[in-house]
C-alpha cells in the first residue's frame, strides 16, 4: 500500500511539474529522511471542521511573481490569498483534520537565510481511498531563494 501511496503521490508532482513549469519552477524528488518537527506554534484545530488559519509569514515570500507577507494554512495546503487563487497544494487530496490531527509551523535560520516549515500530522483522508488513512507532511518556504520544498513522513 505504502508503494501505491508513493506513485499516486509521483504521479500528482509530475503534473504539478507541468503546469509549474512554464512559471519557472521545478519539481525535483530526492529520498531524504523524514523529520518531524520537534517544536513550533500548534495551531488550535476542530476534527472534522475546515481548518483556514491566517497567519503572518516570518519574510515576504515571493510566488508566482507576488511577494507575500500572509498565508492561510488550510486542509493540507497553504494559500496566498483568502480566495484561494494562489496556493500550494501539498498533497493535493481531499483532506480533513481528526482528533489525531496537529498542525505546527516554526521558522528556522537568522535573517536572510530563514525556512519557515509547516508540518501536517495525521490528517485525514477524506475517502480513505489511499489506505491506512493518515498523512503527514511539510512545506518547507526558504527566504533565501524563494524555493518551496514538499517533504512526506507515513
Amino acid at each position: 500500500m505504502q508503494y501505491l501511496k508513493t506513485i499516486l503521490i509521483a504521479i500528482i508532482l509530475l503534473c504539478i511539474n507541468n503546469q509549474m513549469a512554464g512559471q519557472g519552477y521545478n519539481v525535483i524528488f530526492s529520498k531524504n529522511t523524514f523529520t518531524p518537527l520537534s517544536s513550533g506554534i500548534r495551531l488550535h484545530i476542530e476534527p472534522e471542521i475546515p481548518f483556514n488559519q491566517k497567519i503572518e509569514l516570518p519574510f515576504s515570500f515571493k510566488f508566482f511573481g507576488k511577494s507575500h507577507q500572509k498565508a492561510w494554512i488550510r486542509d493540507g495546503y497553504l494559500a496566498f490569498s483568502e480566495d484561494r487563487s494562489q496556493y500550494i497544494d501539498v498533497c493535493y487530496a481531499d483532506l480533513e483534520t481528526s482528533p489525531l490531527s496537529k498542525i505546527i509551523y516554526s521558522t528556522e535560520g537568522t535573517s536572510g537565510k530563514r525556512i519557515f516549515k509547516i508540518e501536517w500530522q495525521n490528517v485525514a483522508f477524506s475517502d480513505d481511498s489511499i489506505g491506512n488513512g493518515y498523512a503527514t507532511f511539510q512545506l518547507w518556504l526558504y527566504e533565501e531563494n524563494g524555493k518551496s520544498e514538499m517533504h512526506f513522513g507515513n
